[in-house]
């Protein structure tokens, strides 16, 4: 079972950086014809969560802008990294469902290789 918790409430000396960057890939394919688009969902993810997707999908203003962010901490002259996605620019309103990680020294989103 994941443990999920609210930023605020871990115990660390500070936060060092955070770093986002908006992430605007899509990870579906850009189909102009509809009924392609539907047969494809269907087939990918079957019939109940494609049309669960149409509907949550047809008020796009409402929708969220996702980050991929980089949340530098430090605790006890260490400096931790998390790898997350958030879709707030506050940090005490990340929402942490990873852990942490040990690093010697902070870098920049540019500087992780994309997979």
């Amino acid at each position: 079972m994941n443990n999920i918790l609210k930023f605020r409430d871990i115990v660390i000396n500070e936060v060092v950086a955070v770093d986002q960057k908006i992430i605007e890939e899509a990870d579906r394919p850009e189909l102009s014809n509809k009924i392609r688009k539907l047969i494809f969902f269907i087939f990918r993810e079957g019939i109940s969560r494609t049309f669960h997707k149409i509907n949550s999908n047809r008020n796009k203003e409402v929708q969220p802008i996702k980050r991929k962010t980089l949340l530098f901490v430090s605790l006890d002259n260490k400096i931790f990294v998390n790898f997350s996605t958030q879709t707030t620019l506050q940090p005490e309103f990340f929402v942490i469902k990873n852990q942490f990680y040990l690093i010697p020294e902070i870098f920049k989103m540019e500087d992780v290789e994309e997979e």
